[in-house]
Order: structure tokens, then sequence, then C-alpha cells
């Protein structure tokens, strides 16, 4: 069901399957701007609504400005095979880029081109915001498998946030340009906090900020598609938790190796048994006077990126709804 925008909106939570979809709805209903920001960008069957909504809404005057990571087409050519941009492998992520252009978007892949770099000057973060309203603190692509993954975004309608995340984006544009990054910092807003990981190496207030909660926590609840690993693991390992991450067995050498890894280095239990590859991230945390806290966003948990310098986003709140949301998410794709 597609979700008609009212003044008094409260957040929700866009389960993968109906994302593109209802995104696309909203692009078709936008007046002023659109910014899409993603690690992968490709034009399939299943995501090319968007893009056509994307190129709708330009057409109307709207200000539409598209950002995605260069692994795009790493992702694309599937990762270990050798390609060239000229490649047929890589045709959706040209394409995208190509029909947008077409239509007057404004399009820009970010990072370097070279497609052997998995974690080093990425730009992992995920939102797209339609006038007002803010999709992100999830882990959706705009690609086929993402909308089969067990994954989600936050539908948040709040303008503060928006022109702060805009703005954000434009920043990482021109950083981006000069191949530089930033330190990474925090914005409150009525909901919680937004955490941003400007890709400084070794800089990561979201994974900091993780690190605090479970030390004052209780109990845990981690969600993500690694197994977490250095300082986060050993303090879960001193705290009761939960945690649900994909079984390495069945999944592609890289991503079977960086599991494993994570495993045999931080010995955190995996409880996860479903099909669907999880694609969401976040951990909730019990505190002692009982209370609720949650970070939910585009980041893993894991270190690697966190040394190699990825762009990040997260929001930290204790919001009774979005707690529900994702508790919610919990019971229905992972559990």
């Amino acid at each position: 069901m597609i979700c008609r925008y009212t003044t008094d909106m409260k957040p929700m939570l866009i389960p993968s399957s109906d994302y593109i979809a209802h995104v696309a709805n909203a692009v078709d209903n936008a007046h002023k701007r659109i910014a899409s920001l993603s690690l992968i960008f490709l034009d399939h069957k299943a995501t090319n609504p968007l893009l056509q909504a994307f190129a709708r809404a330009q057409s109307r005057g709207v200000d539409v400005c598209v950002s995605a990571d260069f692994s795009s087409y790493s992702y694309a050519a599937g990762y270990g095979r050798p390609a060239t941009l000229n490649s047929q492998h890589v045709q959706p992520a040209t394409q995208a880029k190509a029909y947008l252009e077409k239509h007057g978007v404004s399009f820009r892949w970010l990072g370097s081109d070279n497609m052997w770099l998995i974690f080093a000057g990425r730009t992992h973060s995920k939102w797209i915001i339609v006038d007002d309203t803010v999709y992100s603190f999830g882990g959706m692509n705009v690609h086929e498998r993402s909308t089969k993954n067990a994954d989600f975004m936050l539908c948040i309608q709040d303008a503060t946030m928006a022109d702060f995340l805009a703005e954000e984006h434009a920043r990482i544009i021109r950083t981006d340009a000069h191949e530089s990054w930033y330190k990474s910092h925090s914005f409150d807003t009525t909901i919680g906090t937004v955490l941003i990981d400007g890709g400084f190496p070794g800089d990561s207030i979201i994974y900091d900020r993780a690190c605090q909660l479970a030390s004052q926590a209780t109990k845990l609840t981690y969600i993500s598609q690694y197994c977490p690993s250095g300082r986060l693991a050993r303090i879960m390992k001193k705290t009761g938790y939960t945690a649900y991450y994909n079984q390495p067995d069945h999944l592609d050498p890289l991503t079977k190796l960086l599991i494993k890894t994570s495993q045999r280095m931080g010995g955190i239990d995996n409880t996860y048994t479903r099909e669907p590859y999880i694609h969401a991230k976040y951990l909730i945390a019990t505190m002692p006077d009982s209370s609720t806290r949650v970070i939910t966003g585009s980041h893993n948990f894991a270190t690697a990126g966190v040394w190699a310098g990825t762009r990040e986003v997260a929001l930290e709140t204790s919001d009774p709804a979005i707690i529900n949301l994702l508790l919610t998410f919990i019971g229905a794709h992972i559990v």
C-alpha cells in the first residue's frame, strides 16, 4: 500500500519489497527538491520506476540531484570479475547515469574508479530526500537485489532533518570532488540525533556511540549483515546479547571471508536461521533504568569500514514509535 502524505505523518518503516514503489509515489508528488544518495545505483526492471519518477520530477522543474558510489560498477560486474567501464556486465550502472542525465537530472559518481577498492573512500550512506520527507536510517540501495533483502528505510517527515541531510549531500559532493573527507559529527532533531561519518579514516561517531551505548546497556539486540568486530564485539561478550547476522556458508566468497574472520576474532554467536539476506543494520540497547535506545542506519558495526574511512549515516533515538517499528521488523523478517 502506498502512503499519501499528511502534515502530521508519523514515522514509518518501509520494507524492502515496498521501497521503490513508495519512494516513486512520493517523488511524483514532490514540489521542490529530491536528493538521492546510495552506495549502489543501478537501472533494472525493479528500479526503473524510481528512475522514471526522478525524470518526471525534473521535467516539472523539481531540483533532482542523484549521487551514488562508483562501486556500483563493481557490484554490477560481480566482485572479483574483471570488467571495464564499457563491459556489458556494468550496463545497469552506465544506463542509470545516462538515462537520468538525458532527462536533465544532476548525477554524480562518488569515490575512486578503482573497482577493487571494497571499503576505502566509499560512500556507504543512504538516503532519499523528497521535499521535507527523509527516507534513511536503513540499508536500502537502488538495485534489484536490495528489494529482496531483509531491509528497510525509515520514512520521517521533518523539514529540519531534510534540510540538514540536503546540506550534507551537497557537502559530500564538494569534498568528493577534491578527494577529501571531514570529521564525523552529529545533529539533534525532535526524534533523536543524526550521526554522520564524514569519511575520515579511523573516525566514526556511529561506531563510537554504539560502543558507548553497549558498554552502558544491560541487554543488546544486534542486527547487521556482518558479525560485529573490534571493540563492540568485546563489549557485547560482557553483556547479555542476541545477535542476528548472515550465516556465511552460502554467501559469495568475499562476504563469507569477512563474516568468518569477524566470527573468529569477535566470537559473537549468531541466532539468525532464516534465508533472506540481512541488510538491515541496527543496535537496540536496554539501559539500566529499563529505557531503550537504538542506533539504526547504514553502518554495519564492523571496524573495516571505520579504518578505511567509509561515509555513513545513522539515527540514535529513544522514540517509542521508531523502536516499536524496529521490534516489529525483527518479528516479521528476522526471527
